[in-house]
């Protein structure tokens, strides 16, 4: 599993050690369990081209380690160096002592040429002599995913799984793929027949917990987590998880208490980092939120969330000057996320730029004109700067995209109204009311006084039940 308890040892100074040599380009020396903790971090951080710069250092001090020319294949695999990582292949192939991880290597290669029944040739026949393995088995599952055998696929991450309980990976696939193929609900009874055979394995109440989630039953798999948690207190997934599930049922701040004892055993997660933060922000501990962004981003200053968090504490607290620097610099880092570009468009209106608070909205709706908060807020803006043309051009851009949302349509006949387009207005507010009569509320946002309008409140009231 991604955080495993028997993996603890920290790496962080010869990483840092390690990344000052290769700035300056002189790899200096490491013991090979330097080296092996320095790329298991980076594996861990998914930060792969990284991980395999420092195993084409390693393999240079230790060239007659096996593990580490495995480990080179694995990464070629993983960074899609095809070529690369068959010729690599070559040296090992013949080695004796590895033959489930070179039968899994070779079957990996192949698939990466789309070369899939070839593959899974490989992982039967090695299967077939004997091989037991667990990799094996998940080797083999993805392969079958690969063709859309999607049954022989379920049945190998099984396998995988009774093999080795702990194959977070395999039960990972498994639970996506009963997902997709909406059969996660049917299979509920498996994964707890597994808590039922061992009431005290953590893994088997983790991943019961991970389906409850899945199916958003997020009281079920808070007691899941729960349970993993106490039958191994050193199991920090399942204390992370936790806390997301408690956030999920807002009990924030027994959220808080689930994320730092994860703290307390991952170091410089900054994804747990963003989730106190978030934790805390939640609670209008905006100091205590902001601590926690903050070390996020100096862990990893590329980390989007972090600044964008560090923004939403100021504008909670009306900072809007203030959270336009971390929303650009949220922006910067992933420029198609359409709440930092809504966070920006509403701060910068909050200034007073509304041209910049315009461009903002503009991007938001290209990146998710499905979105009708978006086109409302947006239209929102010329309305209020006093613009009923522009707001009304919006909103019926909206009403294009969105064509039965009926929020929308009302607003667009509230702007028709107030320009003098009664023909047009009653067009769209007769289609909003045989659509959701209910709503027709939010033209008293506009229509203070609607019941004093005759002429209105007739056409409202023909169609009341």
């Amino acid at each position: 599993m991604p955080h495993s308890s028997d993996n603890t040892e920290n790496f962080h100074d010869e990483v840092r050690k390690f990344e000052q040599m290769s700035a300056g380009g002189n790899i200096g020396f490491f013991d090979l369990h330097a080296f092996e903790g320095i790329i298991r971090y980076y594996v861990e951080a998914s930060k792969f081209k990284k991980a395999l710069q420092a195993c084409y250092a390693a393999i240079e001090q230790y060239p007659f380690s096996i593990d580490l020319k495995v480990e080179k294949v694995k990464l070629l695999i993983t960074t899609q160096q095809t070529e690369a990582a068959s010729e690599a292949f070559e040296e090992i192939e013949h080695l004796q002592g590895a033959e489930p991880e070179i039968a899994i290597l070779r079957g990996d290669i192949l698939q990466q040429q789309g070369l899939y029944q070839e593959a899974i040739e490989i992982y039967e026949s090695s299967l077939q002599s004997g091989l037991e393995d667990d990799m094996l088995f998940f080797a083999l599952g993805v392969a079958y995913q690969n063709i859309g055998k999607q049954q022989k696929a379920v049945d190998c991450f099984k396998r995988c799984i009774e093999i080795n309980p702990e194959h977070f990976s395999a039960a990972q696939e498994l639970i996506l793929l009963l997902e997709i193929n909406d059969q996660l609900s049917d299979h509920l009874p498996y994964f707890e027949a597994h808590t039922n055979k061992d009431p005290y394995s953590s893994n088997a109440w983790y991943y019961l917990g991970m389906v409850h989630e899945r199916l958003e039953q997020f009281t079920e798999a808070k007691n899941a987590y729960e349970y993993a948690s106490f039958i191994d207190p050193e199991f920090q997934d399942a204390f992370f998880s936790l806390g997301n599930m408690l956030m999920n049922l807002e009990q924030y701040e027994a959220a808080i208490e689930a994320y730092l004892v994860a703290e307390k055993q991952l170091n410089d997660d900054v994804e747990l980092f963003c989730c106190i933060g978030a934790a805390f922000e939640k609670l209008d501990q905006f100091e205590k939120s902001m601590s926690y962004y903050r070390k996020a981003t100096r862990v990893d200053p590329e980390h989007e969330y972090g600044w964008f968090g560090q923004g939403m504490c100021l504008f909670a607290q009306s900072k809007h000057f203030e959270a336009l620097h971390f929303f650009r610099k949220a922006i910067a880092l992933d420029d198609k996320n359409e709440v930092f570009w809504l966070a920006l468009a509403q701060s910068e209106a909050q200034v007073g730029n509304v041209i910049s608070s315009i461009e903002a909205y503009e991007e938001c709706c290209h990146i998710n004109p499905s979105n009708p908060d978006l086109w409302i807020q947006w239209s929102r803006l010329y309305h209020e700067q006093g613009d009923l043309e522009k707001a009304t051009l919006v909103i019926l851009s909206g009403l294009d995209e969105l064509p039965d949302n009926v929020e929308i349509m009302y607003r667009a006949a509230a702007y028709l109204l107030m320009e003098g387009k009664y023909k047009q207005a009653f067009q769209y507010l007769e289609n909003a009311l045989l659509l959701n009569f209910d709503k027709h509320s939010i033209l008293f946002d506009f229509f203070p006084g609607l019941e004093a309008n005759k002429a209105l409140l007739g056409i409202i009231n023909q169609y009341r039940e």
